[in-house]
């Protein structure tokens, strides 16, 4: 039996590899927010009572919707920015309460 202690740097946190630059300055700016939830090249992460939607088909991973999907699918509920990726503002939207957008 060992007393080792694993090494810190071999301990990860789940949320640690997060890619999105917060956006520390811009969340702040309640306009700067509201025109980035508007702007077409921005990213929402659907949501079903706190539970991240992901798509299906050959690739799967999280599903990204983009301002014509929340459109189509008939989201209008407030969202959250997360961050930003390359410039593109990325955020989580609930659609619990949107049975078409679940599916």
């Amino acid at each position: 039996m060992s007393n080792e202690q694993p090494s810190i740097s071999n301990v990860s946190h789940i949320y640690s590899g997060n890619p999105l630059d917060r956006g520390d300055r811009e969340r702040r700016d309640e306009g700067w927010i509201s025109d980035r939830a508007k702007d077409p090249r921005s990213r929402f992460l659907p949501m079903q009572d706190l539970n991240v939607l992901i798509s299906e088909g050959p690739q799967h991973g999280l599903g990204w919707l983009n301002q014509d999907d929340l459109g189509r699918l008939g989201v209008n509920t407030g969202a959250i920015f997360l961050g930003l990726s390359d410039g593109v503002a990325h955020f989580a939207i609930d659609v619990s309460q949107n049975t078409q957008a679940v599916q």
